[in-house]
């Protein structure tokens, strides 16, 4: 990621957590100054360093558990050039004996604040809260991802075909159920639940000139070939090709001969409730802007950094821990949800 890109992911998760996380402000400062930065110590060696130089700090990711003993693969760590480790913290005693390592050797940590980015349906549940679902932006037309691309209609009433979400151009995995490739579409996704075309009257000024109408969706089963499929006859069988539903939508554009029909937008709305296909897919999305999200988010973190505290006598241990991390993350569910 670029230095602007970086600045404004930071700038954007300050503002999110000083206005959602209920911690400490050292904590906050924490998390503020560290979150996501994890192979840098400061913005200016960001800036300064380019790949390759001498003085970029090398950090040992997702160090699991030890090898020999926790003491000598730190102290080979060390030996290596390693100067921040992954560390994770079971209770307040294991923290306390980490921080006393890492105070001895010279190293810093990061810490893992949390399983995902964004809190899922199953992180709501665990936390004894009910979670509101997320809905999908997706689907297919043309062969190409609706929520990235506009089309060109005529004025008249439109009948078109649409594919299911696609995850994965190939087939992404093996599946743990069906043992058949999986992945391409969003691993047993269901029927999409709403459709609209979206209409611009006019270019932009400064305010939308929108015309947005509801298509009726029929479902199609029988196992058509469309133009520009996204299936490709090289891809292998699976059970996701061979059994998919495709939808027919249908709308009216007629009387729109002024509007912008070049740059006409397919939306469709799908639940997804997860699938036990590969554990990507096992965490349905939660909508982020629910209150019980945050409620989790918070949960979640004080749970992570309350051992660190009082390992430490009370006080966050900002002399060891330097960065947290987030992860990992399916963006392909995180980004098409919302």
């Amino acid at each position: 990621m670029s230095l602007a890109g970086t600045l404004y992911l930071e700038a954007f998760l300050q503002n999110w957590i000083l206005n959602n996380l209920e911690t400490s402000p050292m904590a906050q400062e924490f998390l503020c100054v560290h979150l996501l930065l994890i192979t840098v110590f400061s913005i200016q060696a960001l800036a300064q360093l380019k790949p390759g130089d001498p003085d970029w700090p090398v950090v040992w990711m997702s160090y699991g558990g030890p090898v020999i003993s926790i003491e000598e693969d730190l102290h080979d760590m060390l030996n290596q050039g390693v100067q921040c480790v992954s560390m994770s913290a079971n209770d307040e005693e294991d923290a306390r004996y980490k921080l006393k390592l890492a105070r001895k050797l010279g190293l810093k940590y990061d810490i893992s604040i949390g399983s995902h980015l964004t809190v899922n349906v199953n992180d709501i549940r665990k936390a004894g809260l009910e979670p509101e679902q997320a809905i999908m932006l997706g689907g297919v037309y043309k062969g190409k991802a609706i929520d990235r691309h506009v089309y060109s209609f005529d004025p008249e009433v439109q009948k078109i075909v649409i594919e299911p979400p696609v995850y994965n151009q190939k087939f992404a995995y093996t599946g743990r159920k069906s043992n058949e490739p999986a992945g391409h579409y969003f691993a047993e996704i269901g029927d999409p639940i709403r459709a609209e075309i979206v209409i611009p009257l006019k270019e932009f000024d400064g305010e939308q000139h929108l015309k947005i109408i509801t298509a009726a969706i029929r479902k199609i089963s029988d196992q058509r070939k469309l133009d520009d499929d996204s299936v490709g006859d090289e891809m292998p069988e699976s059970y996701e090709t061979r059994d998919r539903s495709l939808y027919e939508l249908s709308f009216d554009l007629s009387g729109l001969d002024n509007a912008l029909l070049d740059k006409v937008g397919v939306a469709v709305y799908w639940p997804y409730q997860g699938s036990e296909e590969w554990y990507m897919f096992s965490a349905p999305p939660a909508s982020q802007c629910h209150v019980n999200s945050h409620k989790a988010v918070k949960g979640i973190v004080s749970e992570k950094l309350d051992p660190w505290i009082k390992a430490n006598g009370g006080t966050f241990p900002e002399d060891v821990v330097v960065a947290g991390r987030f992860g990992d993350e399916c963006f392909y569910l995180t980004l098409n949800s919302g």
